[in-house]
Parts: structure tokens; sequence; C-alpha cells
């Protein structure tokens, strides 16, 4: 055997892809030949590294058609089965590129989908804050029209005992349903706490909205009730929970009628 014919059969010994026949006739040219060990020794060195090699190391065309050339002159099924457990092939490497820009383009059309759905949903958050803008500057125009009508009237609020220093009125239209609270002299409320104003009608209690006060202790509210106020026959103001309450729970602040 040469070193040519040597050197075509050293990468598949390298990888244990010889036969036995093959085999010991290239260990006879290796015993006397210490050009071709070397290239051995090189060759099972490398081997040894492409499991854990990082990146992973790709044999040349020539060399992956000499291996498999040599494999195909055995035993094609065994010999190639293990040349290619061994050593990638064009293949494999071909498909394992193929996976990695699927799993690419999966990752990119998935982020870009989650990016339309995020801005979608931004949009949608837009156009509902838009919708309720444009909705409370209909009302409080429709507020404003209703109180600049001859009908407009405006009512004092009796402080109680808890505020002794407030003062506030409420300008209203018996025939609207609109109407606005203007205070002073309220006492600051913890965070917990919200002045809350109620609708009074038969004995019952409507609620017409929460509101707190500024540093020097003003307030002002729009009113907007479930029926004309002229159906109500007084109005008052109490401290509640944070948020408001269904009806009326804490200390009274201020009072009146309509």
């Amino acid at each position: 055997m040469t070193c040519a014919e040597a050197g075509e059969l050293i990468p598949a010994l390298a990888l244990d892809a010889l036969d036995e026949d093959e085999g010991r006739e290239l260990d006879r040219h290796l015993a006397r030949c210490r050009s071709c060990r070397a290239e051995l020794t090189a060759f099972r060195e490398t081997a040894g590294h492409l499991a854990t090699a990082v990146p992973m190391a790709t044999p040349s065309p020539d060399l992956r058609r000499r291996t498999l050339t040599v494999a195909a002159a055995s035993d094609r099924s065994s010999a190639l089965a293990r040349v290619r457990a061994w050593w990638p092939s064009w293949p494999t490497v071909g498909a394992r590129l193929s996976s990695a820009i699927a799993a690419a383009a999966l990752v990119l059309s998935l982020g870009t989908t989650l990016w339309a759905a995020s801005a979608q949903v931004s949009l949608d958050r837009q156009m509902a804050e838009n919708r309720l803008l444009a909705e409370q500057l209909a009302s409080r125009d429709q507020l404003l029209a209703s109180l600049l009508t001859p009908g407009a009237e405006v009512r004092e609020l009796r402080a109680e005992a808890t505020a002794p220093g407030a003062q506030a009125v409420l300008l209203v239209n018996r025939q609207s349903r609109g109407a606005v609270l203007s205070a002073s002299g309220l006492p600051r409320l913890p965070a917990d706490r919200v002045y809350q104003l109620w609708l009074i009608q038969d004995g019952q209690r409507t609620s017409g909205g929460i509101f707190t006060t500024d540093a020097r202790g003003g307030s002002r509210l729009e009113v907007f009730a479930p029926q004309p106020l002229g159906a109500y026959s007084g109005f008052g103001v109490t401290i509640e929970p944070s948020g408001g309450s269904p009806g009326p729970t804490g200390a009274r602040v201020l009072a009146g009628a309509l």
C-alpha cells in the first residue's frame, strides 16, 4: 500500500469506519510509515474534539468525498452509518442550517406577531382613551350649555361641624342632569379617603361623584345625575373610602336643598 492509498483510508480509520481487511492492510503500512502515523494521530485528535468543539468543525468537500468513497467500497450500510454518526455530512449541515433558518424565521415571525399585538393593544387603548375624552368633552359642553340657560340656579351648601370652615355652592339647572359643585375650606383627607356627593330622592341617596381637595382645600366636581335635577329634593357630601361607596357610610360635611 502506498502513502497515497493510505491517505484515502486514514480519515475513515480515525473515525472507526474501516472493515477488518482494510484496517489490517492499513495497519501494516502504518507500522512502517511515520508520516502516515502522524496524519492518523492528527485525524484522531480532531475527531476527539468534534463533539465539544464550538463551532462544530466541518470537513472539507474533498475529505468528505474521499471518506464516503472508502466507506462505499466496504460495507455500505454499516460503514456509511458510522461515518455519518461521527462526522457531520453536508446534508446534515444543510439540514441543521435549514433548521436554524426556520427557527430564526419562527422567532422573527413570533416577535413580529407579538409586536403587532402590542401595537394593536396600545392603539386600542389610545382609541378608548380618545373616545372617553370625547365623551367627557361632549358631556362638559352639554353641562355648560345647560348652566348658561336662564333656568340655572346657585344653591348654597351648609357646612357641618365636621368641616366648620367649609364653603360650597352648587350651580344647577333643574331641567338638566348636570351641575357643578365648587367648594373651599374642606379639610385635607388621608390618601385612603375621598369626599362623595349624594343626590337625595324620596330618602334614597344616589352618588353624584367623588372628589378630593387641592393643597388649599379647594374642590370642583362636575355632577351628572341619572335624572333631571328637579327630581331630587336635596344633596349632601360625606367622607368615604377611596373609590367611593354605594351608599353614605362616613361623616357628613356639607348639605343643602334643591
